[in-house]
Parts: C-alpha cells; sequence; structure tokens
C-alpha cells in the first residue's frame, strides 16, 4: 500500500499534492535558497519520478512546463509517486542568469554534489541525495543558452545495455526524436560535443542504476507557450508510459517510429567573426563535408562551415553575428 511520502518540507499522504522545500543549511541559504519541490502521491502503489527543471536560471520555457506539469497531475488517479522540482536553482532564476551568482558554477557539471563544497556543490549534493536518488526514473528538462535553439532531442546516461535500453524508452515516449545515447561508454563523455557530461544530473543518476534522461528543447532566456505545451505533452507521455497515470485523452501521440540514435554529439565551431548565415534546417540529416553555413566578414570575407561528420542537427545557433570559436551547429552523430 501507497505511504506517506516526504521531501523535503513536503510531506504527501496517498491522494495528495503537496508544495515544499529543500532546505539548505544557514551559511549557504542565500546563496543558493532553498529548491521548490511539489510530491504527488498516489493512491497505488507504483515508480518514484523526478521530473526537473531550472538547473540553468535562463531555462523558462522547462521551468514552467514542469510547473504546469505539477499543477495537471491528480494524485486521487495516479500510481506511484513524482517528484517536481521546476527551480532546482533559484538562485540562478532569481538573478536572471545560467550559472549561481554566488561561485559562477554551472549547477548541471556539479552532480552528485559535494556537501563541503562551494555553494553549486552543496545545491547539487541536496538535490541529488534528498530526491534524485529516491527515484527510479529521472527527467530532467533544459533549453539551449541564449542565441541558441534546441531540437527536442535527448541524453541517455552510459548504463548497462538493458538499463539503457529502458532510458530511451523514456525519451522516446516523451517525444524526443534523437537520442543521445551514452551505453556502456566511459569517463570523458562529450568530449568533442565541447562540454563534459560526466556530472550531468541524469548521467549520476544512471551510474545509480536509475532509469534518466536529459531532455532537451527550445531556447534559454524565451517564454514560449508552443515549447511550454510541447514539453508539457511530452511528461505527460512519459508518465502515463510509466503507467504513473492514465494517457491523456485527445493528446498528440508520441511519434511511432524509432528515433535517430547517436552515441555522441558534435560542436560544430566557426573560425571567424562575421555575420552568421546557416544554411542547413532543425533535425536535417547531413552528410560529411556538406555545408552547414557560412561567416561573412568585412568587407566580404568567407568562411565555409563543412560538417566533419554524418548526423542529425540538434541544435542551431540563433544569434545573427559570431566570434571566433562560437557554436554554430551541434551534430548528433552515430
Amino acid at each position: 500500500m501507497p505511504k506517506t511520502i516526504r521531501i523535503g518540507t513536503a510531506t504527501a499522504r496517498p491522494g495528495e499534492l503537496t508544495w515544499g522545500e529543500i532546505p539548505v543549511s544557514a551559511g549557504v541559504r542565500d546563496a543558493i535558497r532553498p529548491p521548490l519541490v511539489a510530491v504527488a502521491n498516489g493512491i497505488d502503489s507504483g515508480p518514484v519520478v523526478y521530473v526537473g527543471a531550472g538547473a540553468h536560471g535562463d531555462e523558462f520555457n522547462a521551468m514552467e512546463a514542469v510547473r504546469q506539469a505539477a499543477l495537471w497531475l491528480r494524485p486521487q488517479g495516479m500510481r506511484g509517486t513524482v517528484v517536481f522540482v521546476p527551480l532546482q536553482n533559484r538562485a540562478a532564476f532569481d538573478a536572471r542568469v545560467r550559472r549561481t551568482p554566488a561561485d559562477g558554477k554551472d549547477l548541471e557539471d556539479c552532480f552528485p554534489g559535494d556537501p563541503n563544497g562551494a555553494p553549486t556543490d552543496v545545491l547539487a549534493h541536496l538535490l541529488f541525495e534528498h530526491a534524485v536518488a529516491r527515484a527510479d526514473y529521472v527527467l530532467d528538462l533544459h533549453t539551449a543558452t541564449r542565441g541558441g535553439w534546441n531540437v527536442l532531442h535527448a541524453l541517455c546516461g552510459p548504463a548497462a545495455a538493458a538499463h539503457a535500453a529502458r532510458s530511451r524508452a523514456l525519451a522516446q515516449a516523451f517525444g524526443a526524436r534523437v537520442v543521445v545515447d551514452l551505453a556502456g561508454r566511459a569517463a570523458g563523455l562529450g568530449d568533442r560535443s565541447g562540454w563534459g557530461l560526466d556530472r550531468y544530473l541524469s548521467v549520476q543518476a544512471s551510474l545509480r542504476h536509475i532509469v534518466a534522461a536529459t531532455i532537451e528543447f527550445g531556447e534559454g532566456g524565451r517564454l514560449e507557450q508552443d515549447q511550454v505545451t510541447l514539453a508539457l505533452r511530452g511528461v505527460q507521455r512519459a508518465l502515463a508510459a510509466l503507467d504513473v497515470c492514465d494517457p491523456l485523452v485527445g493528446a498528440a501521440p508520441a511519434p511511432s517510429e524509432e528515433p535517430f540514435l547517436a552515441r555522441e554529439s558534435i560542436a560544430v565551431r566557426c573560425g571567424t567573426a562575421g555575420f552568421l548565415h546557416v544554411v542547413v534546417g532543425p533535425e536535417e540529416r547531413i552528410r560529411a563535408g556538406a555545408l552547414l553555413a557560412r561567416v561573412i566578414g568585412f568587407p566580404d570575407d568567407v568562411e565555409e562551415i563543412r560538417s566533419p561528420a554524418d548526423g542529425v542537427v540538434v541544435r542551431l545557433t540563433t544569434d545573427g553575428a559570431v566570434t571566433p570559436g562560437d557554436r554554430v551547429v551541434v551534430l548528433a552523430v552515430p
């Protein structure tokens, strides 16, 4: 039989949805602020699912989708428990910046955290030990930084084969058209993408044998109803696929075809400054050597940026001008 569930100050009996906070110590409270948490506790037994957003303070579409999902779910008719954390990094959100203002660290690079570390490391530890580690499934929602736009795609951590298949199924239920699957990979994840993945929330959850997926979509710094709805429907479909709740009547199902399966992502960068003319589109399949973009400098210098590999476009730069080293396109490659 279901039991009362407590996460931080949120205590939910069977059939209840309760909001609270994950407490932080007085020494770092001003630096990181307590994450908001909602616990939806069903009336029947089922899995524990963690749904988080807002590791970066400018990911408004992801935060709003998780907030709406928490208010949509009806515990009186569900199975298992869902832990919603729509504002994982409240200090960054309050400052409208991507990283924690107190130490400049990226929360997504700090899991599973350190209770004796910098403020962001402490925050990662609190989130992971109080909420993530108690889950059977994890969905961690993100958007691109400002000046970039992500296709709806997923990253699944370096789990064993059978476990990885469940993570891919979770991502597909959400609606991901591309899945970057790190199954069987060792340390040094994300080297060619240009950013480390080893300490991502979903990667660290996967190493603890939790079925987990990072979901990427849309652009940071924006609140767009179509992107919020896209992610909200994804959460609803994923929870229905886990038999936490019944399928949403009238909602579009996830695509039935298998998503494009990639083993890594590659950030393609420019070497010069100028106006950026991208010539490929989101989710476009690319062959090695294909033209991706041109950078036009003054008075008429042209840099042609070509694909280093076969793959699918999962991120596009939306800025009209770039400087040397800027990401132009991110490809998911098999």
